[in-house]
């Protein structure tokens, strides 16, 4: 019944197999090998070399002949089964192998169709927005644009001009002097003020002597605060005038 369901590579096929030739073997050796002398001796074939004892051995010969029929039995078996047991790993080793890749195979695939098939969706979206932009221009039912005046050039220009860079001139002209003499004053050692004596030095200061001018000693005209105000304040001015005549010149020439 084993041998229609499995292969004779079976284990437990090999077991009753080597269990059948012992049984034979046994049976051979039982009636042909033992045979009784005159003096009571008996011969025993064991491991293919005869023997002579006494006829009480027997059970125990049977019985060795028994355990070693079952353990080589047992032998074959797990032989077989682990002959098998390594075709098998073998087949799953290359099943899994195989399986990787045609994992890798199948991933690339995927990703493939899947950049396909986005590529062929926006090719159709394309081609149907073509369609319908042809369909509403041949009947006319589509956004139609009408100028209605004609092109002229602007008057101003965009973006930075030199009247911003003029301003960004005056700008920084001002206040670099200021900045000039705040870094001065900050970074300079001398003492300038009689409360710096008094707070920085932590001294007492007695008496303070200001600073009186020779009467022949002349003060520059350009050291003067009103003349330097003066100055900015006139610079200011002509550089409003410039961009008012300037501005006034290209709106005439745009006009004609």
């Amino acid at each position: 019944m084993l041998r229609l369901s499995y292969t004779d590579d079976y284990p437990d096929i090999v077991r009753l197999k080597q269990q059948i030739e012992d049984l034979k073997q046994m049976a051979e050796n039982q009636s042909s090998a033992v045979a009784s002398s005159g003096n009571g001796q008996a011969v025993f074939n064991i491991g293919g070399q005869s023997y002579t004892g006494s006829a009480s051995l027997s059970p125990v010969y049977q019985q060795l002949r028994s355990d070693l029929a079952r353990t080589s039995a047992e032998v074959e078996a797990q032989r077989a089964r682990m002959n098998q047991l390594k075709v098998m790993l073998d087949n799953e080793i290359e099943r899994s192998a195989h399986s990787s890749r045609v994992e890798r195979e199948l991933a690339e695939l995927t990703r493939d169709y899947r950049i396909n098939k986005e590529l062929f969706e926006e090719r159709l979206r394309q081609q149907e927005n073509a369609r319908l932009t042809l369909a509403l221009g041949s009947e006319k039912q589509g956004v139609l644009y009408r100028i209605h005046q004609p092109a002229t050039y602007p008057v101003l220009p965009t973006g930075l001009r030199f009247l911003h860079i003029a301003i960004a001139g005056i700008v920084l002209a001002s206040l670099l002097p200021f900045a000039y003499l705040l870094l001065f004053l900050k970074l300079d050692p001398r003492i300038r003020t009689a409360s710096a004596v008094t707070d920085q030095l932590q001294l007492p200061l007695l008496a303070t002597v200001p600073h009186v001018p020779a009467p022949n000693e002349r003060v520059k005209l350009s050291s003067r605060p009103w003349f330097i105000v003066s100055l900015i304040t006139l610079i200011c001015i002509l550089y409003v005038l410039i961009y008012f005549v300037k501005s006034q010149m290209e709106a005439v020439g745009g006009v004609a």
